[in-house]
């Protein structure tokens, strides 16, 4: 089938041809949607073929033409070609900033499609973030937090939490600290978005703060538990991690890599469990900074002090094999005050069967030893039982 006149002059770059066209349409605006969308030619409209050609120009006609129909306008940004590219993408790809420029001035007032646009995603399973990320694009990238933070202010409802998420995930890993904090800003004022949005995973299973841990970012680690201050819920939900057992992004994950296999504080005690990102050693900071978070909060402190990791490790654990006895005493200290919990930390056997002291006594870590002795000696019986199993 001939390409219909417009996308015939979009593919050739035929731009007085473009105009003559949308300038006859202007007269007869209940024609537009048709002749911008041909279905019986291409999934997508005109528009999408002057983004494979960087055709800024006739981009720029579209767009004017389309912008004052909210609906007819999401549905050309939205539409994708065969290969499921939108307009935003093409842009990103071929690092057209112009194009992105006129993409996101074209929905500046319509943040819903705005939330659209960031978060499809094409037959690679890529945004047009991510691939402004691939190319280093940074110019592009700070045009789509600009984007963002327009559109919150625009409408909360609309932010497109698990993108932001994503974009936070993104510049921990990069240490853009600047632009880290600049989204914290955005939705930090508002109790209920910034949960939402600390505590999305990824497709890999990371939340922001589980990125942090894995990173050694103690600024971004304090940043993120700032906002769980008074409030319980939202900082249980931050240190809890559970193990996914099966998932679609699970089936393309081993065990150990994907986020959740380990809790933030545990990763913070074994660099081991982050060898695929930056930290070289165990992060002694990153555990007082959790610790200090679950100070006034007895039950949360428990549950996250005896949380295990994929192979059955404690904080505890993770600290004796990465032979960090600063980090066992803070954790043993936090927990003195309560015997019991401290009888199930050092009693506790991973799924090796080994126990805190046994790894420790493995490892030849008589400092380590020592320290748990000395936090037992006041609980009958105990530091027999711990003795006895040398």
């Amino acid at each position: 089938m001939d390409a219909p006149p417009l996308y015939k002059c979009a593919q050739e770059n035929y731009n007085e041809g473009i105009e003559l066209i949308l300038d006859a349409l202007k007269k007869h605006l209940d024609l537009r949607e048709d002749v911008i969308f041909q279905r019986n030619y291409a999934f997508c409209s005109a528009l999408n073929f002057c983004a494979n050609n960087n055709n800024n120009d006739g981009m720029k006609m579209i767009l004017d033409l389309v912008k004052d129909d909210k609906a007819l306008l999401m549905k050309v940004l939205v539409s994708s070609d065969d290969i499921y590219n939108l307009p935003l993408s093409i842009c990103a790809q071929g690092n057209n900033n112009e194009g992105i420029k006129l993409i996101f001035d074209s929905i500046k007032d319509y943040p819903e499609i705005l939330k659209e646009v960031l978060e499809r995603i094409d037959n690679n399973y890529k945004t047009p973030f991510d691939y402004c990320e691939e190319n280093n694009n940074q110019e592009g990238i700070q045009m789509i937090l600009e984007a963002i933070q327009n559109g919150y202010r625009k409408s909360k409802e609309s932010l497109p939490i698990s993108f932001v998420s994503l974009l936070l995930t993104s510049f921990i890993l990069n240490k853009d600290n600047e632009r880290f904090n600049a989204i914290l800003d955005l939705v930090g004022e508002d109790k209920d978005t910034v949960g939402n949005v600390l505590t999305h995973e990824d497709i890999y299973g990371f939340t922001p703060l589980n990125m942090c841990c894995a990173c050694g970012n103690n600024e971004g680690i304090k940043r993120i538990l700032g906002f769980a201050k008074n409030n319980p819920k939202l900082l249980n939900e931050l240190l809890e991690s559970e193990i996914v057992e099966k998932s679609f992004e699970r089936d393309f994950q081993e065990f150990g890599k994907y986020g959740s296999d380990i809790p933030p504080l545990n990763r913070c005690a074994d660099p081991g469990l982050n060898n695929e990102f930056y930290t070289e050693e165990s992060n002694t900071e990153g555990i007082r900074i959790i610790l200090d978070s679950l100070k006034g909060y007895p039950d949360i402190m428990r549950k996250i002090l005896l949380q295990t990791d994929y192979e059955g490790n404690t904080p505890l654990h993770n600290c004796a094999y990465s032979d960090n006895n600063e980090g066992i005493k803070m954790i043993l200290d936090a927990a003195k005050k309560d015997s019991t919990l401290i009888k199930q930390l050092v009693l506790k056997p991973n799924k090796d069967n080994k126990t805190l002291f046994e790894i420790c006594r493995l490892y030849e870590n008589e400092e380590g030893k020592q320290i748990i002795l000395d936090t037992v000696k006041d609980i009958p019986n105990l530091k027999n039982i711990l003795l006895e199993t040398t």
